[in-house]
């Protein structure tokens, strides 16, 4: 069966590309009044503006992921430790269940901050070398340091 492309299907998949120009201008302008004071060509500045740009809208997009990730872990928690199940106007605090709200925001933000912080590090310096820095750390190393034989 052949499915028709109407104008409505070619108008959404355009749209996409000004939500993609709003996120880098934004981050765009985050960026240039971070590179404004560097001495350098206007070439030279442009360039990493840009560059810088691109990665911030990057660290923006990978908000959505992480974000489903947070809702998808704090649905888990209110239903496992709470009331069964999560009303309309009950999603982000029921008064009845204070502390199972308070444990799932609380864990949320220990596990996806650290996390999300480690990505966009990633993203800035093009590694994987923040979670490396970070496992090492974890384990009470330095990232010089050579590990014991066994």
């Amino acid at each position: 069966m052949m499915t028709t492309l109407t104008l409505g299907d070619v108008a959404n998949v355009i749209s996409v590309i000004p939500r993609m120009m709003t996120i880098l201008g934004i981050t765009g302008v985050v960026t240039w009044g971070l590179f404004s004071q560097q001495r350098g060509s206007f070439a030279q500045n442009t360039i990493s503006v840009f560059a810088t740009s691109v990665k911030m809208g990057l660290c923006v997009l990978l908000l959505w992921p992480t974000s489903a990730l947070f809702f998808a872990l704090h649905i888990f928690v209110v239903l496992s430790l709470g009331p069964g199940s999560i009303a309309d106007g009950e999603m982000f605090w029921r008064p009845d269940y204070p502390v199972v709200y308070v444990v799932s925001y609380l864990l949320n933000t220990v596990l996806w901050v650290p996390l999300y912080a480690l990505m966009c590090a990633c993203i800035f310096t093009w590694s994987f070398r923040p979670f490396r820095t970070f496992w090492l750390a974890l384990r009470g190393q330095r990232s010089g340091e050579k590990q014991p034989a066994p």
